[in-house]
């Protein structure tokens, strides 16, 4: 999966990639935290088993920025998100061990570019 963070993006978006909607290979969140004055980007990963979500795995070094290119590619033991043509990336264990992915759902402030199948 390819795609861009709109260059006028807001402060959260969702990427879920997966079997289906209760088997997520990931579930990926980006989200502005803002409480107590203060103002923090934080990235959420996590899996999901017949409706049940996985351990959160919480990203506080943000590498992310309006307008940036996101890559997402998978095989049975990792997830690889790529930040901007690979020079930035955090991988996330494939908890579920699945090798391929029928299901696709974006929301919020991703543009979707394009999608290859290896």
């Amino acid at each position: 999966v390819k795609g861009k963070v709109r260059s006028d993006a807001g402060c959260i978006f969702k990427i879920k990639v997966g079997q289906d909607a209760s088997n997520l290979i990931l579930l990926l969140r980006f989200q502005c935290v803002c409480h107590a004055g203060f103002n923090t980007k934080v990235i959420e990963m996590n899996s999901m088993a017949d409706g049940e979500l996985g351990e959160m795995v919480h990203k506080l070094a943000f590498p992310f920025r309006q307008g940036e290119e996101i890559t997402i590619l998978f095989n049975a033991r990792w997830v690889r998100v790529w930040i901007q043509g690979g020079e930035k990336s955090l991988t996330f264990p494939n908890q579920l061990g699945l090798e391929s992915a029928e299901f696709l759902s974006v929301e919020g402030d991703f543009k979707i570019r394009a999608i290859k199948f290896y």
